[in-house]
């Protein structure tokens, strides 16, 4: 049996230490080289074999006793670009870039998580991935840590925690079945004919046939899809001209489409197309409409695991809530489930008595004592799945 609490006391400073480092320099989506670096060296600290690829995603491995099972642990570490504004002595020393969705939180627990493992990995049997993954803000990175996790015979199942703002630190929040929805994004462009605002019957105006592409496109879901097939398409920019006096030849609309079942992808699609070519030659005008080069698919959650990490729970006594509804927002570690099938949990990091700041804001500012509790459960979960030799 192992010594839970000597293991997270023991990892406790290292976490904290890492996680204000990463959080004092923060590295956006595409551009992690800093914060891949800072994983890569600890790793090789820790004599902890690893890959790093182009994009900067660097996995660490483990191994036990042949014969035993893979589990893949994951954690995202990006940040945002925001201007923090919460006046700790660790906040970004980078301008307009922020940890403002706990990122760093992730990135620091798994380091923990991997130093503590070495320390035992000869009592186990099996393998551990350490995930380090580029670009989920953006929606990139999943899948070439994927392929990476192919090229090495795969794993058996997959863990990742989500900083939860709402929820006390010390807390769980999990789900069976869709966490969270699938999402694309898309950009509608609408071609007119420019020209002088004194006269716009010389011209083509593609701003009046945008906006009512705008305003109907949300109207696509109540009379096509059942409330029992979530759909949500929210078109959040339009941007069109220069000038008072000019009628501009193009406008543009983007935004995204979030749903729970892949297979209303191409109808909602189909549904989109149907309309905008309707309005266009209306308008005389030409629209045409992009999609995200890869869809992310659903966070889906495996009714087994969820069985199995309650049992965890319960057994190392950390307070944890059912959530009822899924969410509309997207992660793509959805890539990593729908291939392997695993949990995607939500830890609290809320400190009692003080204001709920939610992720994405400037203020955000994360209980770091959360990640002994991280620590834990992610070691607690891993070793169960794996077995004591």
């Amino acid at each position: 049996m192992f010594d839970f609490k000597s293991l997270v006391e023991s990892n406790y400073d290292y976490m904290v230490e890492m996680r204000r480092h990463i959080h004092k320099r923060p590295c956006l989506s595409g551009d992690e080289q800093e914060t891949s670096e800072l994983i890569a060296s600890q790793l090789e600290t820790l004599k902890i074999p690893y890959h790093i690829d182009e994009l900067g995603n660097v996995v660490g491995r483990l191994s036990g006793a042949e014969g035993g099972k893979r589990i893949a642990l994951r954690a995202d570490i990006d940040a945002l670009p925001m201007q923090e504004d919460t006046n700790l002595p660790y906040a970004s020393e980078k301008p307009g870039i922020m940890h403002a969705c706990g990122h760093d939180m992730h990135t620091a627990a798994l380091l923990g998580a991997a130093r503590a493992i070495k320390s035992v990995i000869d009592e186990l049997s099996g393998d551990v991935f350490f995930c380090f993954q580029v670009g989920e803000e953006q929606g990139f990175g999943a899948l070439e840590i994927v392929d990476y996790l192919e090229s090495q015979g795969g794993v058996d199942t997959c863990f990742a925690i989500h900083v939860d703002p709402f929820s006390p630190s010390g807390t769980f929040a999990l789900k069976s079945g869709p966490v969270f929805s699938a999402s694309t994004m898309f950009e509608i462009t609408v071609t007119g004919l420019g020209g002088h605002g004194s006269a716009p019957w010389l011209s083509i105006d593609p701003i009046k046939p945008a906006c009512e592409i705008l305003l109907r496109l949300p109207s696509i879901v109540p009379n096509n899809f059942s409330i029992f097939d979530p759909v949500v398409i929210s078109p959040c920019s339009i941007v069109s001209g220069t000038a008072a006096n000019i009628v501009p030849e193009k406008a543009v609309i983007k935004g995204n489409i979030r749903f729970y079942d892949m297979k209303l992808e191409e109808q909602i699609k189909d549904k989109i197309k149907i309309l905008i070519d309707s309005i266009s030659e209306s308008y005389g005008v030409k629209a045409e409409i992009e999609y995200s080069a890869h869809t992310v698919p659903p966070v889906i959650n495996s009714k087994e695991c969820c069985e199995e990490f309650v049992k965890v729970l319960n057994e190392q006594d950390i307070p944890f809530k059912k959530i009822l509804n899924p969410y509309t927002a997207s992660d793509n570690f959805s890539e990593f489930l729908s291939k392997y099938g695993g949990i995607y949990t939500y830890g609290g990091v809320a400190s009692l008595g003080d204001e709920i700041i939610p992720f994405h804001n400037a203020k955000f500012s994360p209980d770091e004592t959360a990640l002994s509790t991280f620590l834990r459960v992610t070691l607690a979960y891993t070793f169960d799945f794996l077995k004591i030799v």
